[in-house]
C-alpha cells in the first residue's frame, strides 16, 4: 500500500498548526496566576507554587488573598490605613508617656506593632514643620538672615560675607540702616540735600540686603527640613560615651544608640512644638489681664529644656537600667549638649544656606 498517496505530505505540518493553539491554552491554564496545582497555588509574580498566605521565593501574597473587586480594594485600602494609623498612634503612645519603652521594644525585636524609629522621626519632623509654618515658631531650627547678624558667634563672619554679597557702603551695617529708614519715615528725598550723611548709599544697600534675605530665608528654610538630621549621630555619640562610663557598653551599643538619640529627637520636637503652644498660651492670658509679659525666649529655653531633661532621665533609666542620679546627670549634661549643638547647627545652617545662595 502506498502510504503517500493516502496521507497528504504536510499532514504533519497541518496537525501541529492545529495543536499548537490548545497547546498555548493548556500551557497558559497550567501557568494561570492563583490556578491550583498538586503543589499549590501558582505566584502570580514568579509562577511558583504558593503554600500559605505568601510565595516563599518573591514574598508576593497568594491571589485569593489579594482584592478582586472594588469593594475588596476599598476594605482593603481603608484596613492597611487603620493599621498604619494604629502603628502610629501605638508608637507615640509609648514614646511620649513610658519614656524609653519604644526604644526597649525595638532592640528586642518587636517591631512589627510599632513605626520604624527614623520614619517615626520623619513623619513627626514634617508635622513640626507645618506647624512652625503656621504660628511662625519655635525657630529653633530655622533662623532668618537678620538673626545670624545679632545673635549667633559667627555674627562677625555673617556681617562681613553678607555686606560684600550686596556690596554695601564701607562702615555699613544693618541695625544703622535701618534705623536711618526709620528716622526718614520712607522720604528718600532728605538723601540728596543730605550728602555729608550720604544716606542714599545705606539705604540702596538695605533694599539690596531686603532682596537677598528673601532668598536666603527660603533656602534656609528648606535646608532646616534636612539638616535637623545632625542632631541624631550627635546624641548617639553621647549616649554611647555615657554607656561607656557606666561599663554597659555591649555589641549592640551603638545600635541602641542610635535607636535611642532618634526617639530622643522625635520626642524633643514635640516638646519644642508643646513649649511653643504653652509660652504663646502665657502670653495671651497675660495681654487679656493686662499684666507684663515676660521674655519669651527665656521662657521657651526654660520649659523646653526642663522638659528634655526630665524625659532623658526617665528613658536613660528605662533603656540603660542605671541609677537616678546617674540617668539625671547623663540627661543634664544632654540637654546643655542640646544648646551647644544648637549653636553649631545655626553656623551650618548659615554656610551652607549662603553658599547656595550666591
Amino acid at each position: 500500500m502506498d502510504v503517500s498517496r493516502s496521507y497528504p505530505t504536510d499532514a504533519a505540518p497541518r496537525v501541529e498548526r492545529a495543536e499548537a493553539p490548545a497547546a498555548e491554552a493548556v500551557r497558559r491554564a497550567l501557568h494561570e496566576p492563583g490556578r491550583l496545582t498538586p503543589d499549590g497555588e501558582r505566584c502570580p509574580a514568579c509562577q511558583s507554587a504558593v503554600r500559605g498566605r505568601f510565595c516563599s521565593t518573591c514574598g508576593e501574597k497568594a491571589l485569593h488573598r489579594q482584592p478582586q473587586t472594588t469593594w475588596g480594594f476599598l476594605k482593603r485600602g481603608v484596613a492597611r490605613l487603620l493599621d498604619a494609623d494604629s502603628r502610629l498612634l501605638r508608637s507615640l503612645y509609648l514614646l511620649l508617656f513610658r519614656p524609653g519603652a519604644l526604644t526597649n521594644r525595638f532592640l528586642d525585636g518587636h517591631r512589627s506593632h510599632y513605626v520604624g524609629p527614623l520614619q517615626l522621626f520623619a513623619i513627626v519632623n514634617v508635622a513640626f514643620v507645618v506647624f512652625v509654618s503656621v504660628t511662625g515658631g519655635p525657630t529653633t531650627f530655622r533662623n532668618r538672615l537678620y538673626h545670624h547678624h545679632v545673635s549667633y558667634p559667627h555674627e562677625p563672619v555673617a556681617q562681613r560675607w553678607v555686606s560684600n554679597h550686596i556690596d554695601a557702603p564701607e562702615g555699613w551695617a544693618l541695625e544703622s540702616a535701618l534705623a536711618l529708614e526709620d528716622s526718614l519715615q520712607g522720604d528718600t528725598s532728605a538723601a540728596a540735600t543730605a550728602p555729608e550723611e550720604t544716606p542714599r548709599p545705606a539705604l540702596e544697600a538695605l533694599s539690596r540686603y531686603r532682596a537677598y534675605a528673601d532668598a536666603f530665608n527660603k533656602q534656609a528654610r528648606r535646608l532646616s527640613e534636612t539638616l535637623v538630621f545632625l542632631f541624631i549621630p550627635a546624641l548617639a555619640g553621647l549616649f554611647w560615651g555615657g554607656a561607656a562610663v557606666a561599663g554597659t557598653l555591649t555589641g549592640r551599643r551603638w545600635l541602641a544608640s542610635i535607636v535611642q538619640a532618634t526617639h530622643f529627637m522625635t520626642v524633643f520636637l514635640v516638646l519644642l512644638a508643646s513649649a511653643q503652644i504653652l509660652v504663646l498660651g502665657i502670653d495671651s492670658l497675660l495681654h487679656v489681664f493686662g499684666a507684663s509679659e515676660p521674655e519669651g525666649s527665656g521662657l521657651f529655653v526654660l520649659v523646653a529644656l526642663g522638659s528634655a531633661t526630665v524625659y532623658l532621665s526617665l528613658s536613660i533609666r528605662r533603656v540603660e537600667r542605671t541609677s537616678w542620679p546617674r540617668s539625671i546627670a547623663q540627661s543634664a549634661v544632654i540637654s546643655l549638649f542640646l544648646l551647644f549643638m544648637q549653636r553649631i547647627y545655626t553656623s551650618i545652617l548659615f554656610f551652607v544656606a549662603y553658599v547656595l545662595t550666591l
